[in-house]
């Protein structure tokens, strides 16, 4: 399955995205710095949600220099601390912050030693603790999780030891098989003076592969593995203790990448959905999605989507337009990024992703193009129709998610930024009905910007009656350095 990619191995995500490295020439996206008012030397690379008048950041100076900040919901940046490492992502504890992070680089090819964690105290504006809370026990490279229940409280640290020793002596195959191999399952939960207490779970994951976890009320955890043609999740209580497994088929191909999704179903409860891409048995580049259901015990799944041209020209008729659909030719690089739910819906937004990687001098370039909105019925997850938004985004700073969405009021509000011309984007609010497809579209403005500001919609902060939006500039040479203004939108015109 898509063969002449580059791989890196993450050290908090398992199934790092591996990108097919395509020769594409296009123009890049110069992002140009400008003297706006009341800019900011930072971009934002994480949100989340506090309350409805203010949300926690993760920030990025530079190269290697990161930090945490405080944005309301005016869209004011009301303070921030620079952090002592690499974030790995935070969460609420006791009406304060934990932070994570590495001193080793996460996305460098190299293994993690440790895993600290600073508490961000709020009312105090600072770090007033700061310990290590897990520690490499062996030779093997170790992966972790941040996971935070559905409200954002923290609730566990979860590390997945790997079969891996080291880069020496292994060919690609062999690290990627090892990488994937789960030798220990640890989750490790947090004391208010960051203390920390592990328990080792016992699960089908140590003789499968790991695809995925979450945290659902009361810090019950679920696990998700691939094991014999079956996709697993189990879930476990706070105590570690097993106390339901349901499965169901999924023909994924043996000892080849997959990339999951998971969300907990906060609005039913006890349910986990989670959509994955993966090469199937036939060699088909194909996406599905699952429901597990512990209230009725029972497991439900999507018909296999197999990513080809045929899948493309379908989704050229469900347009309803004439013209063909520009940025799908790598439909099959289509890949999960984010699941919502309502009553009565699962939703499941999908995006083109690839990189890049130039011989020589010149900037790895990211590309985010065409996206797809599935809608299914959580009856039977039986498919109810796709809402196609044919858009374009290239960057060279850094590979995150060009759309992203926000349920309210039975409509999903999503945020784009697309390529509109060489070195120019735009930032676009599509408003879109999930009963009828419908949808409209407004461009997002701010008038001190020019046309090289980009935003990363995946870090847009959702509040109950507006939202705030960072329009970004970059500027790299001997140092990378960045610009942001902060800029309040209402949901509807």
């Amino acid at each position: 399955m898509r063969p002449f990619k580059s791989y890196q191995i993450s050290a908090f995500q398992t199934c790092k995205f591996i990108m097919k490295q395509k020769v594409i020439f296009s123009f890049l996206i110069f992002l140009f710095s400008y003297e706006a008012s009341y800019s900011q030397n930072y971009l934002i690379t994480n949100t989340l949600r506090g309350n409805d008048s203010i949300a926690f950041t993760t920030l990025r100076y530079g190269r290697k220099d990161y930090g945490f900040g405080v944005i309301s919901s005016k869209g004011i940046m009301n303070w921030q601390v620079p952090v002592p490492g690499y974030p790995l992502g935070m969460g609420k504890l006791n009406n304060n912050v934990v932070f994570f992070y590495t001193i080793e680089d996460p996305e460098a090819l190299g293994p993690i030693k440790e895993v600290h964690a600073a508490l961000i105290n709020l009312r105090e504006k600072k770090i007033t603790d700061d310990k290590v809370v897990y520690t490499k026990e062996d030779k093997y490279w170790f992966y972790p999780f941040i996971l935070d229940d559905p409200q954002g409280n923290f609730a566990y640290l979860l590390i997945r030891t790997s079969a891996l020793k080291g880069l020496l002596g292994n060919g690609f195959s062999q690290v990627r098989n090892k990488v994937n191999e789960t030798t220990g399952l640890r989750v490790i939960s947090l004391e208010t003076n960051l203390e920390p207490h592990s328990k080792d779970l016992k699960s089908v994951v140590l003789e499968s592969s790991f695809a995925s976890a979450c945290v659902g009320m009361n810090n019950d955890l679920y696990v998700s593995s691939l094991s014999n043609d079956q996709l697993i999740t189990e879930k476990f209580d706070s105590d570690a203790n097993l106390k339901g497994k349901l499965s169901t088929e999924a023909l994924v191909a043996s000892k080849k990448e997959f990339f999951p999704l998971i969300k907990y179903d906060s609005l039913r409860g006890n349910c986990i959905d989670e959509t994955i891409a993966y090469p199937n048995k036939h060699k088909d580049d194909v996406m599905r999605s699952f429901l597990f259901d512990f209230n009725d015990q029972k497991a439900t799944a999507t018909d296999e989507v197999v990513l080809d041209k045929s899948y493309a020209k379908q989704l050229e008729k469900a347009t309803g337009q004439s013209s063909k659909l520009s940025n799908f030719k790598s439909i099959n690089e289509l890949y999960p990024i984010q699941i919502l739910e309502t009553a009565d819906k699962v939703i499941v937004l999908k995006e083109i992703q690839y990189h890049f990687t130039p011989v020589g001098d010149d900037a790895e370039r990211f590309y985010r193009e065409g996206s797809i909105i599935s809608i299914y019925s959580k009856k039977d997850m039986s498919a109810e129709r796709d809402i196609v938004i044919d858009k374009n985004l290239e960057t060279f700073v850094r590979g995150s998610i060009g759309i992203y969405s926000e349920l309210k009021n039975g409509k999903l509000y999503t945020v784009t930024c697309e390529l509109t011309g060489p070195g120019t984007c735009k930032t676009y609010l599509y408003t879109v009905n999930i009963n009828d497809g419908s949808m409209e579209k407004r461009e997002l403005k701010k008038a001190d910007v020019g046309g090289g500001w980009i935003t990363y919609p995946a870090t847009v902060a959702w509040f109950s009656n507006n939202f705030i939006t960072s329009f970004n500039s970059s500027k790299i040479s001997f140092r990378m350095n960045f610009e942001t203004d902060l800029q309040s939108e209402n949901y509807n015109k």
